[in-house]
């Protein structure tokens, strides 16, 4: 990271040079653990470093799902900032956000975010809560709760889902830019989009997931404005022809 004025461009070409089966076991404050094989940059000569440079750790994690393996993926872990891209929970179910919370919020990173993912429709505060808003008719177990108090006891109420995560110190990004600056004297500038793009009815005709919160369909695109000189783009889909493995299958 380095000061607002600079910028960094890292190209980065992932390789997996071991067999899928071949898992590394995560231990101390090793993060490429958590990665199958090694996972090499590429096109050095297109990354650009100030001199005032700052050293900066990061933990990325995604799809979380509420599952009780979290520990097992962030037992031991510190960086500079944790990031937790989407999918925060399985059915967004306002005890899958406090239980999420709760775990990783034991982790040792004094700056931590977040975007929520297809899963997190709760965090869609525009629409999820909106009744007159059909968008979420089919949610998997809202389908057909009528009922308010069983509603609000499933997914509390409009900004529940948030506070719980912001209760163990975690900031909600909503899509666009944000600037913070580190404990570690870095300034970091980031994108964030919660936004994938929805399969439908899947490829070869395969049901797409039923679970859609922040997805658009693929015939009306979405516009992504990423600012040419942020440090990094959260998204909870990952780049084109970019798909690493990771160590805990949640």
């Amino acid at each position: 990271m380095s000061e607002p004025s600079q910028n960094q461009q890292v190209t980065t070409e992932a390789r997996s040079e071991q067999d899928s089966t071949s898992v590394p076991t995560p231990s101390g404050n090793n993060l490429d653990a958590l990665a199958v094989g090694k996972w090499v940059i590429r096109d050095q000569s297109e990354t650009r470093v100030s001199k005032n440079h700052v050293n900066t750790r990061f933990f990325i994690i995604s799809d979380t799902h509420s599952s009780d393996r979290i520990n097992e993926a962030t037992q031991g872990q510190s960086a500079d900032v944790l990031i937790l891209c989407g999918d925060i929970t399985r059915h967004s179910l306002i005890e899958e956000y406090k239980y999420v919370g709760q775990v990783l919020g034991e982790v040792d990173a004094p700056l931590k975010l977040v975007i929520p993912g297809n899963h997190d429709g709760s965090l869609d505060e525009s629409r999820f809560w909106d009744e007159w808003d059909t968008s979420y008719n089919n949610w998997p177990v809202r389908k057909g709760v009528q009922d308010v108090d069983q509603l609000a006891k499933l997914f509390g109420h409009r900004g529940d889902a948030k506070k719980a995560l912001e209760r163990y110190g975690f900031q909600v990004l909503n899509e666009g830019h944000n600037t913070f600056n580190l404990r570690n004297g870095a300034t970091l500038k980031v994108y964030a989009s919660p936004y994938t793009p929805s399969r439908g009815k899947g490829e070869k005709g395969k049901r797409g997931s039923p679970y859609r919160a922040f997805q658009y369909g693929q015939e009306n695109g979405h516009e992504f404005l990423i600012d040419e000189d942020v440090d990094i783009v959260i998204t909870h889909g990952p780049p084109v022809r970019s798909f690493p493995r990771l160590f805990v299958p949640f």
